[in-house]
């Protein structure tokens, strides 16, 4: 396992390995982990991780992955300081491009509802296919706005990688 920090103002997203996290990174991304022992999870569908996140992860870092996590220096917050560099602290444009990310990553994994703060489910989806602010909400583990989500949503569909192939639209 490398213990990484996500530097990419987009973010990070793991699709396949174990993770070492602590129980908030974990909670908020249950949907997608499997608990395997202690703070151990095995990846089940992608999981993103945010801006400023530090975490363990036993997946290879290649040249892609180079420009998005690096090895935390001796001045990276511990874990037990913080997990994530504070969500509010970003600037909107940040904000929206980390909320577009979550969007999208909802979207591949097919994900209907997560768990809320009371650990009830959240639908995901609104009846017009947008992503509903209580289920990113849920997800970063911050409040964020109507506006925020609009302009996330806007991004995460307008994003041609996105977009299924002709192929997988077939199907």
């Amino acid at each position: 396992m490398q213990k990484i920090k996500v530097i990419d103002r987009v973010g990070f997203t793991a699709r396949l390995g174990r993770l070492r996290l602590s129980t908030a990174q974990a909670a908020s991304r249950s949907h997608a982990l499997r608990h395997l022992e202690d703070d151990l999870y095995e990846i089940i569908s992608p999981v993103s991780f945010k801006l400023g996140e530090v975490l363990e992860w036993d997946g290879e870092i290649n040249k892609t992955l180079a420009d998005v996590v690096e090895p935390p220096d001796s001045t990276t917050p511990t874990e037990d300081d913080t997990d994530l560099a504070p969500f509010s602290s970003l600037s909107s444009e940040d904000r929206v491009l980390v909320i577009a990310g979550e969007i999208r990553t909802l979207r591949a994994d097919g994900t209907e509802s997560v768990s809320g703060p009371d650990g009830k489910p959240v639908n995901v989806w609104t009846r017009d296919g947008k992503a509903s602010v209580p289920a990113l909400e849920a997800v970063l583990g911050e409040s964020i706005t109507g506006q925020e989500r609009d302009e996330a949503q806007a991004i995460a569909d307008a994003d041609p990688d996105d977009q299924p192939t002709d192929d997988e639209a077939a199907e």
